[in-house]
């Protein structure tokens, strides 16, 4: 997964100041590609980098977000990622 490959490389280097927001739109959890490795990139980075994983399809244990990504999702700001979800 490059996307990973890239994230990690920036996390890693001490004096890059780049804030991460990272938003992975998945169908099924089992389609989350390298989901333990972004959330422990989440967790050990202090704030740098923040992962909403988003699901169409979900079981009732799913405790992140839920829908579908809207036409023109890209185009807006991370930060207001949460208003451009549809459930």
């Amino acid at each position: 997964m490059p996307g990973y490959a890239l994230v990690a490389r920036i996390l890693m280097t001490p004096d890059d100041r780049t804030e991460l927001r990272v938003v992975d739109a998945n169908t099924t959890e089992q389609d989350i590609l390298l989901k333990q490795e972004l959330d422990g990139l989440e967790k050990n980075n202090g704030g740098k980098m923040k992962i909403c994983h988003v699901l169409g399809q979900y079981g009732e244990g799913w405790k992140s977000k839920r829908g579908k990504m809207m036409q023109g999702f890209s185009s807006g700001a991370c930060s207001n990622c949460m208003q451009r979800i549809t459930t």
